[in-house]
């Protein structure tokens, strides 16, 4: 069984035996300046992933698959970044991209016990727009970019539109261009969001008085990830 979700966790190659004991296989992966180990958790239904980053850049984007048993046979799970919000967000515990010579952990909840389990790091890109893994799924990551650049433009054009307006005018522009996307996306649901209407509805519940000032936050994080999904273009 296979399924995907989207979460942000990366990096090393190895397997873990139920017992308390970890047996590091030696794999020699396509990706090799990160890489991805799992552990198990002895008698509870979860695993944690460690990621690392073994480069000399910032890694901002990656996908591992995670296979376990848990007495039945092999289930897997893939688990990917968002090609460009993880990216833009500053490094901090759980999010963002991951600074050099850095790891991060990730505990996976399961629906019982694992007996065994393995992760795979199947690909990765870098800051400096360096990448390693299959180039077809590399080459997905800044298609993803480049959907999630026109949404963000769009968002930012909005936010240009709202600019010295009152606090009920300026509302009433995004809660337009809210109404758009929501009406867009229930034609096109596979459109890559990066939480980017989540982030523009929790502004427009905002009290009038903190609007202003959360319009601005917002505004100065969407455009850094702009930037961010456009930079392969240069």
């Amino acid at each position: 069984m296979k399924h995907s979700v989207g979460l942000a966790i990366a990096l090393f190659v190895t397997h873990t035996a139920l017992g308390g004991s970890t047996d590091q296989m030696s794999i020699v992966p396509r990706v090799t300046r990160a890489a991805a180990i799992v552990q198990l958790v002895p008698g509870e239904p979860r695993v944690t992933v460690v990621v690392s980053n073994r480069s000399q850049v910032p890694l901002e984007a990656w996908s591992v698959q995670l296979t376990y048993d848990l007495g039945g046979g092999p289930q897997s799970v893939d688990f990917a970044t968002d090609a460009s919000l993880s990216a833009a967000l500053e490094p901090q515990e759980g999010r963002g991209p991951i600074p050099p010579g850095r790891d991060r952990r990730k505990v996976v909840p399961l629906d019982g016990v694992a007996v065994s389990a393995q992760v795979v790091l199947q690909y990765v890109v870098f800051s400096d727009l360096s990448t390693e893994g299959p180039t077809h799924q590399t080459a997905e990551i800044f298609q993803v970019r480049d959907q999630q650049a026109a949404a963000l433009k769009g968002w930012l054009d909005a936010f240009a539109a709202a600019d010295n307006k009152p606090v009920a005018a300026a509302k009433g522009l995004l809660r337009a261009a809210e109404n758009a996307t929501r009406a867009k996306l229930k034609e096109r649901p596979d459109i890559p969001t990066g939480g980017f209407l989540q982030s523009v509805s929790r502004l427009l519940d905002a009290p009038d008085a903190e609007f202003v000032q959360q319009l601005a936050g917002i505004r100065s994080v969407f455009e850094r990830q702009y930037q961010i999904a456009i930079r392969h273009r240069k």
